[in-house]
């Protein structure tokens, strides 16, 4: 894949160079996060999606997409400058599935599993009304968490996806990232939830 991708580049100087979630044929090679650099300075967008979710986001400048067994229906963004070992640190957005809703309300269907998604906690949360591609959703802050993270959930054409982001609140790698979420078409059927 990579080296079709390459070679389609070379040959017609595309803008845009496709990488596919669920690609688990082994580790990208070791000057892959140089190569992405490389591209997004010479004018060429990475552009992250996986076909199950169907979504599509623009990598930002540093990062890259972990594809290394990621089932397909999860797209995780990742700091290759980061241990492999060391996963939290080094994850930077995840978005999955939450399931599907026959809501046709997408913000009420979005509220509805987010207050299934906080049932039980017992910290104070914040919740701040969101747009990312076209779909409303909720962001929460847990203030009171060892290990904060930013939580998303929004609702789309009856799918619910959730957004994991390290940190109090979003970093500008981040928000990069969701600005550029885009929806495609999906095939195949919609990934059950991942809680």
């Amino acid at each position: 894949m990579r080296a079709l991708c390459r070679d389609v580049l070379a040959a017609c100087g595309a803008a845009t160079i496709l990488l596919f979630a669920g690609d688990t044929r082994g580790p990208a090679p070791a000057d892959a996060a140089p190569r992405a650099r490389q591209a997004s300075r010479g004018g060429v967008a990475i552009v992250a999606r996986d076909v199950r979710l169907g979504i599509a986001v623009t990598v930002p400048l540093g990062l890259q997409q972990d594809t290394y067994g990621v089932p397909l229906g999860v797209l995780n963004l990742v700091d290759p400058r980061v241990s492999v070992y060391n996963e939290f640190t080094r994850l930077r957005l995840s978005i999955s599935s939450l399931g599907t809703t026959r809501n046709k309300d997408e913000a009420r269907a979005a509220a509805a599993a987010m207050r299934a998604l906080l049932r039980g906690i017992r910290v104070p949360v914040m919740l701040v009304p969101v747009r990312y591609g076209g779909a409303p959703g909720l962001l929460t802050h847990m203030a009171a968490s060892p290990r904060p993270v930013t939580t998303i959930v929004f609702a789309h054409a009856g799918a619910i996806y959730k957004i994991l982001a390290p940190g109090r609140s979003l970093a500008p790698d981040q928000s990069q990232a969701l600005t550029s979420l885009r929806f495609i078409v999906r095939i195949g059927p919609f990934p059950p939830s991942t809680l």
